[in-house]
């Protein structure tokens, strides 16, 4: 409903605008622009735990072995009027999967699962071999130009503005709602974002937000699920034209009667010569629980938490890091630390939510340093270093477009929560990763752009990190071929 309010508005505002009479609507396409990205996806992922443990029983489930064909579409309308347009977008997807959630085919809460537990038993919860979704259906008011000036979105469309963000991934993740971003000076942007549902890559539908992953989607998980009426964040930037490359960005967030967030991220750019420069950033996110969601929310993990109550105490993360360009070879690296002990006792015992919500339900823009292909490395009492280098290795043979990477990352202090084990009583954990690129990109000629990518993952977790967490020891490996095409 309140979508097809918000695309009224924004229908009649054009209808009665004086402008109307002014130019036509020949804009709308001529001016139009379109963008097609093909892929294929094939993943193996391997859990690596002891198999005669009985609280990994589950931890197949883990496991994800799956190759995908995917095609994204995007068409930007040009302005009718001078100030009317629409984007749409969309993406569909085939292919198979026999193990676990791959995220970008449809997933189906109530299917049997491809592989059964070690204890022989088959749960619920299996990809099917097919996905499609809608990721934008919005008109889009523009008025003035980038010095001073807005853009007014409404519908169906990805979100990035303040804490709310399109997440990452092979297709986009999107929202039911309305976006403003505009600029009050050249260096000065402002914006505001609102939505009451949200669509993950797995889904062909948009579904309400709740305090539940699966977004009552599955039978067997609706106990004390809550229903989010709304997500909304503001954002501020500021980008100096006097120094080129350095920002300071503000939002705020809330879930309503769930969480609110703020972050401050900065960062501020240093040339020590012709051939090396630093971009030097700092991260900072703070957030509470508070209200009738949360209380249902933490209701979730009462029979494993010792029934502890809501915790409105604030969390944090925060950190520090320098990206180095030297000639041809970048080095990115980090540290960050993060203090969260409402998360130890919500459902997941221990990890900080930087969403708004529970995953599957929102998503966040990307600005931590230390996020690693496998895990997030946001664990309660966490200090995570972070060293990533890459290369063109094969400029040394004329093949500049080859490129190698890889990026490791170390955590001590990890606090994840056992059964009915309070935090104080929690030993100090470790999780550490490696993760590794090849990539080749096609430099020119027909296929110009045409990526072929190989990543191989490894995380470990140290001994004493509870096997009732849904995280665990794997090995993965994806290989990815990608082609965008611009019209």
């Amino acid at each position: 409903m309140c979508a097809r309010k918000t695309l009224a508005a924004l229908a009649t505002a054009a209808v009665f605008s004086p402008f109307a009479h002014a130019a036509g609507i020949e804009g709308l396409f001529t001016e139009g622009k379109a963008q097609v990205d093909a892929f294929w996806y094939t993943r193996d992922r391997e859990v690596d735990v002891d198999q005669s443990n009985p609280l990994n029983n589950a931890k197949p489930q883990r496991n994800i072995r799956a190759s995908v064909l995917g095609l994204e579409g995007t068409y930007a309308s040009g302005d009718a009027f001078g100030f009317l347009g629409f984007d749409l977008g969309g993406h569909v997807s085939g292919g198979t999967s026999s193990a676990g959630q791959s995220e970008i085919l449809k997933y189906d809460f109530t299917a049997n699962s491809h592989i059964p537990n070690y204890n022989g038993t088959v749960p619920k919860g299996a990809d099917q071999g097919y996905g499609y979704g809608l990721e934008r259906a919005n008109l889009r008011l523009k008025f003035g130009d980038e010095n001073l000036g807005a853009v007014v979105r409404g519908g169906y469309l990805p979100i990035d503005v303040g804490t709310i963000g399109p997440g990452y991934g092979l297709f986009t993740h999107s929202y039911r709602g309305a976006e403003i971003k505009g600029n009050i000076t050249p260096e000065i942007m402002l914006g505001y974002g609102w939505a009451d549902q949200y669509r993950t890559e797995w889904d062909t539908s948009y579904q309400p937000i709740t305090n539940r992953f699966n977004q009552g989607q599955n039978p067997a998980g609706m106990s004390n699920i809550g229903y989010i009426d709304y997500v909304h964040s503001a954002g501020f930037r500021y980008t100096p034209r006097a120094v080129p490359g350095a920002f300071l960005d503000l939002g705020i967030g809330e879930a309503k009667d769930f969480r609110r967030n703020m972050q401050v991220w900065a960062g501020y750019p240093v040339r020590f010569s012709e051939d090396t420069k630093v971009l030097f950033t700092g991260y900072f996110q703070g957030a509470r629980y508070g209200g009738t969601n949360a209380d249902l929310y933490f209701k979730q993990s009462a029979s494993t938490s010792g029934n502890h109550p809501t915790d409105t105490s604030t969390e944090w993360y925060a950190d520090l890091a320098a990206k180095i360009q030297h000639r041809d070879l970048s080095i990115d690296m980090g540290v960050s630390k993060v203090y969260a002990p409402a998360a130890f006792y919500s459902p997941e015992r221990g990890m900080m939510l930087t969403r708004l919500t529970p995953y599957g339900n929102s998503d966040r823009r990307i600005e931590r340093e230390t996020i690693a292909v496998l895990d997030d490395f946001l664990f309660d009492g966490s200090t995570t270093f972070a060293l990533g280098v890459n290369y063109p290795i094969g400029k040394a043979f004329g093949v500049p477009t080859l490129t190698a990477g890889a990026k490791v990352f170390y955590a001590f202090g990890v606090k994840a929560r056992a059964d009915n084990v309070s935090r104080g009583d929690t030993p100090n954990a470790t999780e550490k990763e490696l993760d590794l690129n090849l990539q080749y990109t096609i430099p020119n000629g027909t296929f110009k752009g045409l990526t072929f990518r190989v990543r191989p993952s490894f995380i470990r977790f140290s001994k004493n990190f509870p096997a009732a967490v849904n995280r665990e020891s794997d090995n993965d490996i994806q290989f990815h071929v990608i082609y965008s095409r611009q019209f």
